[in-house]
């Protein structure tokens, strides 16, 4: 009888450690799944992104050259303005190879192609190419700027800084000047840019995506997030301060000492 019974005991254990396996594969292969789908969704947030970061950029470009294919019919003088429509269809064109690559060299980030280069030629370039809206306005532009080499990509450094120009024009009272200074401080390469104009809402993070303070159906607020992920992509940061129909963006670029150059 006693031996009847350990044997039963020792079934019934041997039954109860089976399933007690059996529930920990499950939950094992629950965990799994719950961590796979998260994965997936996370995945499918930044693809979505990228369409919306793509896209954002395109249209930034082509607006600037349907505006300076109205103005070729109202100026003989049309080089410049060509020039300009050439530059920003090659911006275009480079977006879109981006965009159908992308996938075939799935990171964390934008394709950056880092190198070392001159960022107060990238400043005097989106000068350049903003220069038309800033006509509209009759608002000029006023550089502090030197000679600055630094470790990064051009193309998106200027993406950047575009995005920034067009929000100061864009809020920027007539006839006004929009200050953008370059300087080095604390291996630190500094680009400051003011307007003078309606000050932001305190309560609007602008660099938040989707957040903006202009309700008009062509803002998405979009464009400033991106410049911020951009920035922080060549370890930098970037604010934003108003006060006193004063609007300051500060861009902060770190310099290595293997990389600085007189400035």
């Amino acid at each position: 009888m006693n031996e009847d019974k350990e044997k039963t005991i020792l079934a019934i254990q041997g039954q109860e450690d089976l399933e007690n396996d059996i529930v920990y594969e499950v939950n094992k292969i629950k965990k799994e799944y719950e961590a796979r789908i998260v994965s997936m969704s996370l995945d499918q947030q930044k693809q979505n992104q990228e369409y919306e970061n793509m896209a954002h950029q395109i249209k930034s470009s082509l607006s600037t050259c349907f505006l300076n294919v109205d103005l070729l019919n109202d100026d003989e003088g049309n080089k410049g303005y060509i020039e300009r429509i050439d530059h920003q269809l090659e911006k275009i064109n480079k977006l879109t190879n981006d965009f159908l690559k992308g996938y075939s060299i799935r990171q964390n980030n934008l394709h950056y192609q880092f190198k070392f280069y001159n960022l107060e030629s990238c400043i005097k370039q989106v000068v350049l190419d903003v220069q038309e809206q800033a006509y509209q306005k009759n608002i000029q532009f006023e550089l502090n700027t030197k000679e600055f080499y630094l470790f990064m990509d051009p193309f998106w450094i200027q993406e950047a800084l575009e995005s920034i120009l067009i929000n100061c024009l864009e809020y920027a009272f007539e006839n006004t000047k929009i200050y953008v200074d370059l300087k080095e401080e604390k291996n630190q390469a500094i680009i400051q840019i003011q307007d003078h104009g309606y000050s932001v809402d305190k309560q609007i993070d602008l660099f938040k995506r989707y957040e903006t303070s202009n309700h008009n159906d062509n803002h998405y607020g979009i464009g400033l997030n991106m410049t911020k992920e951009i920035i922080e992509h060549h370890f930098g940061s970037i604010d934003v301060s108003s006060q006193e129909n004063k609007t300051t963006f500060r861009i902060l670029l770190p310099v290595n000492k293997l990389e600085r150059i007189n400035i």
